[in-house]
């Protein structure tokens, strides 16, 4: 969409929408007006992403009950090589659009200064006087970060939780793929 003019994109997109789903005959199409400027192509990837785990309402719950069993105040997957946004539980609501983009975008950062070091990224911890973040490998296909605002978090119990809900999210994820 970005060197069609401002008012005309919608019209454009529309056109071309309706072509796709033409040729598309009887199968379903989904469409997204995308920028390499603006977030609207990691939004697109992410339902992409999001559409190929089949069993999503079950992913969704693994994770709102492994939250809970963590402490968590959130857990986040995110695709192991793009590190786009798989799901994710959250307590509270989320106010900011842009956010999973936001820590997708500094991890990749992070992620590359590793490679440029020669060094492999395994895990990532970041403590604040708020909140405890941990990231890690999680399953073949994905990371889990998990955020905790209990300042006395015990790491290691948390690794525990991890190792032991592997398994079961391999599953979830692994039967979609």
């Amino acid at each position: 969409m970005d060197l069609i003019a401002e008012h005309r994109k919608q019209i454009v997109f529309e056109k071309r929408k309706k072509e796709v789903s033409d040729r598309a005959g009887k199968f379903t199409v989904t469409c997204f007006p995308t920028s390499i400027w603006e977030v609207t192509l990691y939004k697109a990837w992410t339902e992409i992403v999001s559409t190929i785990i089949m069993d999503m309402d079950t992913l969704k719950a693994a994770l709102a009950n492994f939250a809970e069993a963590c402490g968590a105040e959130e857990v986040i997957l995110f695709e192991k090589s793009t590190f786009l946004l798989t799901c994710h539980h959250s307590n509270k609501p989320i106010n900011d659009d842009q956010r999973f983009e936001k820590i997708s975008h500094i991890i990749k950062k992070f992620k590359l200064s590793c490679i440029n070091t020669k060094s492999q990224f395994q895990s990532m911890v970041i403590k604040t006087k708020n909140f405890t973040t941990y990231l890690e490998e999680f399953t073949k296909s994905t990371y889990v970060m998990i955020i905790i605002n209990d300042k006395s978090v015990n790491l290691g119990l948390l690794s525990l939780n991890i190792d032991i809900s592997k398994k079961k999210f391999e599953a979830i994820i692994g039967n979609s793929q």
